[in-house]
């Protein structure tokens, strides 16, 4: 039998979130100005901290030539275990940077460094 302090830790662990971000994340046009593929590596199961409920892709536009959507923001929510995602409906002729983050029942950890793409 396991000692109670070594169950209750274990327990106290599942309510974490995660403790480093993915790395590897790329993306690139995909068949159209609108779309994004993206890519990462998964993060390991030790960096997880707790159950995992998937990935954060942050977005935001840098650049366009759409003056009254300077400002836009989003965000896609991924599966876990998932290394990749399409992501659409976003604005033509325009820069974005991306940054991505494990999420756990508890929430998002670190995001990653932005790249940008456009």
């Amino acid at each position: 039998a396991l000692p109670i302090s070594f169950i209750i830790f274990d327990q106290m662990f599942q309510f974490l979130s995660p403790r480093s971000p993915p790395t590897g994340l790329a993306a690139i046009n995909f068949f159209s100005p609108s779309r994004l593929y993206a890519t990462w590596k998964s993060l390991p199961a030790v960096y997880w901290q707790g159950i995992p409920t998937g990935y954060s892709i942050r977005f935001q536009v840098k650049h366009t030539i759409h003056e009254e959507n300077e400002t836009w923001t989003g965000e896609f929510l991924v599966l876990p275990y998932s290394t990749k995602a399409l992501l659409k409906g976003l604005q033509t002729y325009a820069t974005y940077s991306l940054k991505i983050a494990a999420v756990t029942e508890i929430g998002p950890g670190p995001y990653s460094e932005e790249i940008l793409i456009g």
